[in-house]
């Protein structure tokens, strides 16, 4: 049982069996511990060089010969109480660490940002599988309004506009779409969906909306569908997004 208390306070089987044996003989030098315990010099040498370390044995040079001792017990509390220490050393410099952890600004720690780029092929696939991780990415910043502006021949294509119609027929609840586009007769022609999530504004600029670009969460999402070969770009980038994103809700205050 002793052996297993021993263990408990830190020492390995060897050590523990090497320490007890030198507290009943006292002195002993390594060939006498191997002839006692039956464990190999080699590792004697280790283990109670380990002790001495520990500060739980003492060892003394005699003419051509070492000798290991342990006077008392009372090595043993100072090692628990040396271990005490250093835990509570540690936990102070945790405690500190978190300190000063939590005043680094979190945009510091984000990694650079992810850029992927869809080409017309893949494009229509691509909207209908993403469409749920950038719902995750809105859920997860609890902003949940699309955000950005969109281009009327987006609408008008035949594919999109179906994605359109599925999208926002099962979009999650309180997940809405807040964007400016031009003022074109096929927004009045998309009324009679009765899509009521889907809000848009017209731009008052001087010059048409010819692209899209969508804020969901943290991804910027660029669509050019105005060219012979169309093409998405998709950012996954915090701070730009968010930055983009508080744009875009002033200029939706400023088009009422």
């Amino acid at each position: 049982m002793i052996k297993e208390y021993l263990q408990q306070a830190g020492l390995n089987k060897t050590e523990a069996e090497i320490y007890l044996t030198l507290y009943e003989h006292q002195r002993l030098s390594p060939s006498s511990i191997t002839e006692i315990t039956g464990i190999k010099r080699t590792t004697i040498y280790a283990a109670a060089d380990e002790l001495v370390k520990k500060g739980l044995a003492t060892i003394a040079h005699g003419k051509n010969k070492r000798f290991y001792s342990v006077d008392s017990t009372d090595s043993l509390l100072r090692y628990i109480e040396i271990q005490d220490k250093e835990i509570q050393d540690k936990k102070d410099a945790v405690k500190k660490a978190i300190t000063e952890m939590n005043e680094i600004p979190r945009s510091k720690a984000i990694m650079t940002p992810k850029v992927r780029v869809v080409t017309e092929s893949n494009l229509v696939d691509f909207l209908y599988r993403q469409s749920p991780i950038w719902e995750k990415s809105m859920l997860d910043i609890k902003e949940k309004s699309w955000w950005g502006f969109h281009s009327t021949d987006f609408i008008e294509n035949k594919e999109y506009q179906e994605w359109i119609l599925w999208y926002w027929k099962r979009a999650p609840r309180g997940i809405d779409l807040k964007l400016l586009t031009n003022d074109e007769k096929i927004e009045e022609e998309m009324k009679q969906f009765k899509l009521k999530k889907r809000k848009v504004r017209f731009w008052q600029g001087n010059t048409s909306i010819t692209g899209n670009q969508w804020i969901l969460g943290d991804y910027i999402v660029s669509v050019v569908t105005n060219v012979k070969s169309p093409y998405l770009i998709q950012t996954h980038d915090p701070i730009m997004a968010h930055n983009l994103r508080e744009l875009y809700k002033y200029i939706w205050n400023t088009h009422k």
